[in-house]
């Protein structure tokens, strides 16, 4: 998995691979973890990584449902059924809490099937056609086009990797550039040698 995104000139490219770079420097963060250590929560608030990676899965289908089905308006309410059919638990995970009942396996697995669905769903957009805003209690605008959406997706995934990254660290003192030479096979000895190269501690 590459640590920056691959070059792009189109720009429902750029929208599809953002979206499943930042995805992927998210699930990097739980690389080798026990379900103790990706439910941990070792900074001042009540993220883990676990729940992160929950509140990903649905972050990403929710704006995606919602753009689907511009210019109708899915009422806030339905939102716990279409979180539902991502496989998690029926219910919102808005606060980033763990779900009860699956594995970080099943949960990853979860997050994998978001990365195909960016790829589904996006290119089929208009990404200049707008619906209500779901949400007028959060978000001020009185709609959103699905160009914003999409947009929105990659920022908070990115808000969330950040944070994930912060909490791996805590954990066992691995950082992104090390996970992600472990996510393409790197063995420790050899990213010994690496970090050596790049003059990393």
């Amino acid at each position: 998995m590459p640590f920056a995104a691959p070059p792009i000139h189109i720009e429902t490219e750029a929208l599809v691979t953002f979206a499943q770079q930042q995805v992927g420097q998210l699930r990097s963060t739980a690389l080798n973890l026990t379900w103790e250590q990706a439910t941990a929560t070792p900074l001042p608030s009540s993220l883990s990584i676990a729940g992160l990676v929950a509140h990903s899965v649905q972050v990403i289908h929710g704006w995606l449902a919602a753009a689907q089905r511009a210019p109708e308006v899915i009422p806030l309410e339905e939102y716990a059924h279409i979180t539902a059919g991502t496989g998690l638990p029926e219910g919102s995970f808005s606060g980033c809490e763990v779900p009860e009942g699956l594995s970080l396996e099943r949960l990853l697995g979860l997050l994998d099937d978001r990365v195909d669905e960016l790829a589904e769903v996006i290119p089929g957009l208009d990404l200049d056609l707008e619906f209500p805003n779901p949400a007028p209690q959060y978000m001020p605008a009185e709609s959103y086009s699905n160009r914003w959406a999409v947009n929105h997706i990659i920022t908070e995934i990115a808000r969330h990797a950040g944070h994930a990254d912060l909490i791996r660290q805590a954990i066992d003192g691995a950082t992104a550039y090390e996970l992600n030479f472990y996510a393409d096979g790197g063995t420790p000895e050899q990213w010994a040698e690496q970090a050596a190269v790049w003059g990393i501690e």
